[in-house]
């Protein structure tokens, strides 16, 4: 069985060209690092949290966390992530994630050389 970076995976955008893991990671690892140097990755954050806020998302997470945090004896913030964040990442409106992933293949498309 591969190891993970071995293993061989076809991202959407690269022309169905293979790439392992170890690949994939690193091309992430550029991207966020030029949405840092340009700023691009301050205002794609506002627009999410500006979204999020704007579809209620915020409040129900925070009053989601209030309630779970409530029933948890003693508490434990790890343990409370642990619950908490795959319930709020599904939670994420589809038009939500739809909008900031447009912004970001835009950023990405208007930053790379075709050659």
């Amino acid at each position: 069985m591969p190891s993970k970076a071995q293993t061989k995976t076809k991202p959407a955008g690269l022309g169905g060209q293979e790439i392992s893991s170890s690949e994939l990671k690193e091309l992430q690892d550029n991207i966020v690092k030029r949405l840092i140097k340009t700023g691009e990755w301050d205002r794609i954050s506002a627009v999410l949290k500006d979204r999020l806020s704007e579809s209620g998302w915020t409040d129900e997470t925070y009053n989601n966390a209030k309630e779970s945090a409530r029933q948890q004896q003693p508490l434990h913030f790890k343990t409370l992530m642990t619950e908490m964040v795959p319930n709020a990442e599904a939670a994420v409106p589809p038009e939500v994630k739809e909008e900031v992933l447009a912004l970001i293949r835009k950023f990405i498309e208007e930053n790379t050389s075709s050659s």
